[in-house]
């Protein structure tokens, strides 16, 4: 495991093989929420995806959730937008992972 400044990342060997790098960025205060006040630290996900987008070779894929959006009642349409400014032009290669319940 390696730290990127207060952020850590895995390198983890997939059963076929390939490599998976696990960024775990830290984007929320506290996991309990009050009601009407976002509990997720938008200037925080700008500095996450800009150590990311330093890090990413070209042709990297990188796979997220709607990071800040769900328990941390964030505004997923600014998150989205911080995250496609600090990529740059690399933002192509960010592609959402939605969970599907069955």
């Amino acid at each position: 495991q390696m730290c990127i400044r207060d952020r850590s990342m895995v390198m983890v060997t997939r059963e076929d093989g390939s490599y998976l790098t696990v960024v775990n960025a830290y984007t929320q205060f506290d996991h309990q929420l009050i009601p009407g006040q976002p509990n997720v630290d938008y200037v925080a996900i700008s500095q996450a995806f800009e150590a990311i987008q330093a890090l990413i070779t070209p042709g990297f894929r990188i796979g997220i959730p709607k990071i800040g959006a769900g328990l941390a009642g964030g505004d997923w349409d600014l998150i989205e937008e911080l995250i496609d400014e600090s990529m740059g032009t690399r933002s192509e290669e960010v592609t959402l992972v939605e969970y599907v319940p069955e």
